[in-house]
């Protein structure tokens, strides 16, 4: 519905669906989150194994984007949002060999080019809506096990196209099934 009202776009933050689009905020907090309701932003873990290395990209009230900021929604939100604005560590370049002229790219820019003209792991094809994540949960995943690094599963999707999809932690690699 927020895409239909603006022009295709998607929402800078997932917490700018609330209370326009999302009439609870319950549904930012996945049950199998691990933080408990009174921990401090500062203090939140996003997910235990990967060292913090994208929490400015969590929307959070701390956070800052390149044309807009977090809303404050009241509590945590556990999700990975693919395109939210933050800033993105990586460049389209660094994805699919593109140009960017500012040299420095929001995670929407890179998202969006790298749905509408692939990577190298889909070969520079587009990519399938229904199986480019948008929103992620991280805290399913097993933490014991044989499996190690991108093979961690399962990892939570919702799709550019609105369904709902499992994947190991590297999401291009192909969808996760038991």
């Amino acid at each position: 519905m927020y895409r239909m009202d603006y022009d295709e776009n998607m929402p800078p933050w997932i917490s700018h669906l609330w209370p326009d689009y999302l009439s609870t905020n319950k549904v930012y907090a996945c049950p199998s989150d691990q933080n408990e309701e009174n921990t401090p932003i500062e203090d939140w873990e996003s997910h235990y194994y990967d060292g913090g290395q994208f929490d400015s990209a969590y929307d959070r009230p701390d956070n800052t984007g390149v044309n807009a900021d977090p809303k404050d929604i009241g509590g945590h939100i556990s999700y990975f949002y693919e395109t939210s604005d933050a800033l993105c560590g990586w460049k389209v370049e660094d994805v699919a060999g593109a140009y960017h002229p500012s040299g420095a790219c929001t995670w929407t820019e890179v998202k969006e080019y790298q749905l509408h003209y692939g990577d190298k792991y889909s070969k520079d094809m587009p990519y399938d809506e229904t199986l480019f994540p948008v929103v992620r949960c991280f805290w399913h995943v097993r933490k014991h096990g044989a499996a190690k690094g991108d093979d961690r599963a399962p990892v939570l999707n919702v799709a550019y196209g609105g369904n709902v999809f499992q994947s190991a932690l590297r999401w291009e690699l192909g969808q996760w099934s038991p």
